[in-house]
Protein backbone atom coordinates (compact mmCIF):
# COMPACT_ATOMS: atom_id res chain seq x y z
CA UNK A 1 0.00 0.00 0.00
CA UNK A 2 2.94 2.21 0.83
CA UNK A 3 4.01 1.90 -2.67
CA UNK A 4 0.98 2.67 -3.94
CA UNK A 5 0.84 5.72 -2.50
CA UNK A 6 4.32 6.78 -3.06
CA UNK A 7 3.53 6.03 -6.94
CA UNK A 8 0.98 8.37 -6.94
CA UNK A 9 2.33 10.92 -5.49
CA UNK A 10 5.47 10.81 -7.67
CA UNK A 11 2.71 10.63 -10.88
CA UNK A 12 0.81 13.61 -9.49
CA UNK A 13 3.79 15.83 -8.72
CA UNK A 14 5.36 15.27 -12.60
CA UNK A 15 1.88 15.36 -14.15
CA UNK A 16 1.67 19.17 -15.64
CA UNK A 17 -0.90 21.23 -13.81
CA UNK A 18 -2.22 21.88 -17.27
CA UNK A 19 -3.13 18.19 -17.33
CA UNK A 20 -4.91 18.43 -13.67
CA UNK A 21 -6.48 22.02 -14.37
CA UNK A 22 -7.39 21.01 -18.27
CA UNK A 23 -5.59 24.65 -19.24
CA UNK A 24 -3.53 24.60 -22.12
CA UNK A 25 -1.69 27.59 -23.77
CA UNK A 26 -0.84 27.96 -27.38
CA UNK A 27 1.74 30.06 -28.97
CA UNK A 28 1.19 31.95 -32.41
CA UNK A 29 2.98 33.41 -34.91
CA UNK A 30 2.02 35.33 -38.02
CA UNK A 31 3.62 34.28 -40.78
CA UNK A 32 1.36 36.66 -43.50
CA UNK A 33 0.12 40.39 -41.90
CA UNK A 34 -1.52 42.58 -45.11
CA UNK A 35 -3.87 45.67 -44.89
CA UNK A 36 -4.33 49.49 -45.21
CA UNK A 37 -2.11 52.04 -44.94
CA UNK A 38 -2.94 55.87 -45.49
CA UNK A 39 -0.20 57.46 -47.50
CA UNK A 40 -0.34 60.29 -49.79
CA UNK A 41 -3.70 61.47 -48.63
CA UNK A 42 -4.81 57.79 -49.99
CA UNK A 43 -5.75 54.25 -48.73
CA UNK A 44 -2.91 51.36 -50.09
CA UNK A 45 -2.67 47.83 -50.08
CA UNK A 46 0.45 47.15 -47.87
CA UNK A 47 2.30 44.55 -46.71
CA UNK A 48 3.69 44.23 -42.79
CA UNK A 49 6.57 43.63 -41.15
CA UNK A 50 5.39 39.26 -40.12
CA UNK A 51 6.19 37.81 -36.81
CA UNK A 52 3.74 39.32 -34.55
CA UNK A 53 2.81 36.22 -31.44
CA UNK A 54 -0.24 36.02 -29.80
CA UNK A 55 -0.61 34.19 -26.67
CA UNK A 56 -4.09 31.44 -26.55
CA UNK A 57 -5.66 30.04 -23.25
CA UNK A 58 -7.84 27.36 -23.69
CA UNK A 59 -9.85 25.60 -20.72
CA UNK A 60 -10.88 22.10 -21.96
CA UNK A 61 -9.90 22.54 -25.03
CA UNK A 62 -12.37 25.73 -24.78
CA UNK A 63 -10.56 28.99 -26.38
CA UNK A 64 -10.85 31.39 -23.39
CA UNK A 65 -8.58 34.22 -24.51
CA UNK A 66 -6.41 35.40 -26.85
CA UNK A 67 -3.56 38.59 -26.15
CA UNK A 68 -0.97 39.86 -27.37
CA UNK A 69 2.40 38.49 -26.78
CA UNK A 70 4.60 40.01 -23.73
CA UNK A 71 1.36 42.75 -23.30
CA UNK A 72 0.26 43.27 -20.39
CA UNK A 73 -3.48 41.70 -19.82
CA UNK A 74 -5.69 44.43 -20.48
CA UNK A 75 -5.05 43.63 -23.96
CA UNK A 76 -6.56 40.42 -23.55
CA UNK A 77 -9.51 39.86 -26.13
CA UNK A 78 -11.79 38.23 -23.32
CA UNK A 79 -15.02 37.48 -25.44
CA UNK A 80 -14.49 33.82 -26.95
CA UNK A 81 -17.23 31.56 -28.42
CA UNK A 82 -17.43 28.04 -30.27
CA UNK A 83 -18.52 28.80 -34.29
CA UNK A 84 -21.34 26.64 -34.53
CA UNK A 85 -21.65 24.17 -37.60
CA UNK A 86 -17.45 24.61 -37.77
CA UNK A 87 -14.54 23.40 -36.14
CA UNK A 88 -13.12 27.17 -34.65
CA UNK A 89 -13.43 29.55 -31.92
CA UNK A 90 -13.18 32.87 -31.89
CA UNK A 91 -12.53 36.21 -29.76
CA UNK A 92 -13.22 39.03 -29.69
CA UNK A 93 -12.83 42.71 -28.71
CA UNK A 94 -14.65 45.71 -29.94
CA UNK A 95 -13.60 45.22 -33.39
CA UNK A 96 -10.90 42.76 -33.92
CA UNK A 97 -11.73 39.18 -33.88
CA UNK A 98 -8.64 36.06 -33.51
CA UNK A 99 -10.31 32.89 -35.02
CA UNK A 100 -8.35 29.33 -33.69
CA UNK A 101 -8.59 26.07 -35.62
CA UNK A 102 -7.24 23.47 -33.07
CA UNK A 103 -6.94 20.29 -35.00
CA UNK A 104 -4.62 22.30 -37.44
CA UNK A 105 -3.19 24.96 -35.42
CA UNK A 106 -4.28 27.46 -37.38
CA UNK A 107 -4.79 31.31 -37.14
CA UNK A 108 -6.42 34.21 -38.73
CA UNK A 109 -6.69 37.54 -36.72
CA UNK A 110 -8.11 40.55 -38.21
CA UNK A 111 -7.55 44.27 -36.79
CA UNK A 112 -10.46 46.65 -37.87
CA UNK A 113 -9.71 49.02 -35.25
CA UNK A 114 -7.28 52.04 -34.43
CA UNK A 115 -6.20 54.79 -36.79
CA UNK A 116 -3.51 54.63 -39.68
CA UNK A 117 -0.63 55.98 -39.59
CA UNK A 118 2.09 57.15 -42.34
CA UNK A 119 5.10 55.01 -41.29
CA UNK A 120 5.92 54.09 -44.51
CA UNK A 121 6.15 57.85 -45.38
CA UNK A 122 8.89 58.29 -43.00
CA UNK A 123 10.62 54.93 -43.89
CA UNK A 124 9.69 52.82 -40.97
CA UNK A 125 8.35 49.09 -41.67
CA UNK A 126 4.70 48.68 -40.44
CA UNK A 127 4.28 45.50 -37.71
CA UNK A 128 1.32 44.03 -37.26
CA UNK A 129 0.88 45.94 -33.44
CA UNK A 130 0.51 49.10 -35.03
CA UNK A 131 -3.08 51.23 -35.51
CA UNK A 132 -4.42 50.46 -38.88
CA UNK A 133 -5.85 48.22 -40.02
CA UNK A 134 -4.82 44.82 -40.84
CA UNK A 135 -5.28 40.60 -41.40
CA UNK A 136 -2.65 38.49 -39.89
CA UNK A 137 -2.72 34.67 -40.46
CA UNK A 138 -0.01 32.07 -39.07
CA UNK A 139 -0.31 29.24 -37.05
CA UNK A 140 0.26 28.44 -33.35
CA UNK A 141 2.05 25.58 -31.04
CA UNK A 142 1.28 24.58 -27.83
CA UNK A 143 3.24 25.46 -24.87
Amino acid sequence: MKIINALLLTATMVTPSKVIAGESQYLCIADVVSGLAFKSSKWETTDFLSGAKYLLKLQNEDLVSVKEFGAPDEFIMPSCEKMANVQSQKCESNFDTFRFQPSTKRFVYAKTSGFTNEYEELGIPLKATDFTPHIAIGTCEEL
